[in-house]
């Protein structure tokens, strides 16, 4: 499972894909795997 969050409304879940449109607004081309902290830590450090 992948976490994943909606760019427009930021809606968080969990899918085995990415899905093209948000199952809570239904925008399409908005999810995009959710960052957490420690992520966002690392592409700084690196």
């Amino acid at each position: 499972m992948v976490k994943l969050q909606c760019r427009k409304c930021n809606f968080q879940f969990d899918k085995p894909k990415i899905p093209r449109r948000c199952p809570y607004c239904g925008k399409s081309n908005t999810i995009l795997p959710y960052k957490t902290a420690q992520n966002y830590i690392d592409e700084v450090e690196t």
